[in-house]
């Protein structure tokens, strides 16, 4: 328990944040839905700030971080599925959760080889979080105002987190400068 310091309480706020938005989805409450996600998005920001600023950056932050990422980003977007089903939706998810799947695989893999570097998450992965981040804010504002040109340019944005995370998983693929 010495390593639960702020910065990590702050990312064990935001795992617990998932529960919420789940809920408000399941409930039909996009509005609070959408609140209480760009709330936990922005903290993600925060903890990340805090731990630099704090200079209290653990092993077990970093992995509880790039948990909570995972959990309210699958958590929303596999809700969303649910609640409002459209093709684009479903196969976005699907790239984005089955990329998620591999990549913790291909991470665990690595760090039992010894290759710590190769494992570490890069600028493109937190980009991808981002617009991930913001193409379920955009779809959230979409059903709530329901407009249809909205609409379509939230799908238009989760087209392009799906092929954003899959460039992401063909960068993490790529061999290492060095690598055998």
């Amino acid at each position: 328990m010495r390593n639960i310091n702020p910065p990590t309480l702050v990312t064990l706020m935001r795992m617990a944040l998932v529960v919420p938005v789940v809920y408000l989805l399941l409930e039909g409450y996009g509005l609070g839905a959408l609140a209480v996600f760009l709330f936990a998005s922005l903290l993600d920001w925060v903890d990340g700030q805090l731990a630099r600023r704090l200079q209290q950056q653990t092993n077990l932050g970093a992995m509880l971080d790039h948990l909570a990422d995972k959990l309210l980003i699958c958590g929303a977007m596999i809700t969303l599925v649910y609640v409002h089903p459209h093709p684009v939706s479903l196969i976005a998810t699907l790239v984005v959760v089955g990329r998620d799947l591999v990549m913790g695989g291909l991470r665990e893999y690595w760090l039992k080889q010894g290759l710590q570097e190769r494992a570490m998450v890069n600028l493109f992965g937190k980009w991808k979080t981002t617009l991930q981040m913001a193409a379920i804010c955009l779809l959230l504002l979409a059903h709530w105002q329901a407009p249809h040109d909205m609409l379509q340019l939230a799908h238009l944005a989760y087209g392009l987190v799906t092929l954003v995370t899959l460039l992401s998983l063909v960068n993490y693929l790529k061999p290492m400068p060095g690598a055998q």
